[in-house]
């Protein structure tokens, strides 16, 4: 299970004081608010720095953020393309039927016959609903995450049940 869930993207420094400008990779940007700390990760590393948040102002699509010991714009540079991360069980709760996609991630996927159609390799957001990337060993297929599709997702087993109609998975 993941330990840190990333939360936003830092993009650029903002201005000359040590601001910052984030990109939100939640759903509910407003949670940054409130928090009391705030976890830097640098890309690639597990390596995690926790920091006490000065300002942070939410906008449309961006929030700026100042944090202690983040002084100049150099400082604020230096964070660049790190993420802000929160431990797993920090997570805002789910509604029933909603699920997060680090936790879809390479899970099995099989059909109400039992028969193995892959492990989801990715998840594409639209506006209309998410797709489900399978990946089968030869091809993707691509699965709408809706209910006519998807029977039943059991986290815990790491198994999609999924009802394909024609044409949706290639022959055999």
């Amino acid at each position: 299970m993941t330990e840190f869930v990333t939360i936003g993207k830092i993009l650029k420094p903002h201005g000359i004081r040590g601001f910052f400008k984030v990109l939100p990779t939640t759903d509910d940007p407003a949670r940054f608010s409130g928090m009391q700390s705030i976890r830097v990760r640098r890309p690639g590393t597990n390596a995690v720095q926790t920091y006490q948040p000065e300002k942070i102002q939410v906008q449309a699509h961006a929030l700026l953020i100042k944090l202690q010991g983040v002084d100049t714009r150099n400082d604020a540079e230096l964070l660049r393309n790190c993420e802000i991360v929160v431990k797993r069980e920090e997570c805002m709760p789910l509604d029933d039927e909603s699920y997060y996609i680090f936790d879809l991630i390479g899970i099995r996927v099989e059909t109400v016959a039992g028969k193995p159609v892959g492990t989801i390799r990715e998840v594409l957001q639209y506006p209309a609903n998410d797709i489900y990337v399978v990946d089968t060993g030869d091809d993707d297929v691509l699965i709408p995450a809706v209910g006519h599709f998807i029977k039943q997702i059991d986290l815990e087993n790491a198994l999609m049940v999924i009802e394909p109609i024609e044409g949706l998975l290639p022959e055999a």
